[in-house]
């Protein structure tokens, strides 16, 4: 029979800690191949709406550092981000191919970001000013 001490917990504790963060740095070196980015567009107009996520993977990361580098926020930056592929999903069919899709869409977390953060400064304005009423709240919560 096994006793569990406070001590074995403890460097069993440890040692899964460990563990864990080996298998998240390996797991960090795989780099998933994937399909230029035409290719899942294609699908996703034609009506595979899964092949929208993989371009999300894709551009993921560089969406959110551009959002962050305006909003120096991390939740303001989430949250363009998420508003961004929404957007960029939503205009899809208007992508022209004339640039890259990441071109096209870092133009979209951009001029996101930047409408985001002109709406935060002007509330934040208008209520240190003191002429806040409930139209201008609702006007900004877009209700």
């Amino acid at each position: 029979m096994l006793l569990w001490t406070p001590g074995i917990l403890n460097r069993l504790q440890k040692v899964l800690k460990i563990f864990v963060t080996y298998i998240k740095h390996q797991a960090s070196k795989v780099k998933m191949n994937y399909r230029e980015d035409s290719y899942y567009i294609k699908r996703v107009l034609s009506g595979n709406l899964p092949s929208y996520a993989i371009l999300v993977e894709k551009h993921k990361n560089l969406s959110f550092t551009l959002a962050l580098r305006i909003a120096k926020n991390h939740e303001d930056a989430e949250e363009i981000a998420q508003d961004a592929f929404l957007k960029a999903y939503n205009s899809l069919n208007s992508f022209k191919e004339e640039s890259k899709f990441s071109t096209w869409l870092y133009k979209i977390v951009f001029n996101t970001a930047i409408s985001k953060m002109r709406k935060k400064q002007m509330l934040s304005v208008s209520i240190d000013d003191g002429h806040i009423g409930f139209g201008t709240l609702c006007e900004f919560a877009e209700v």
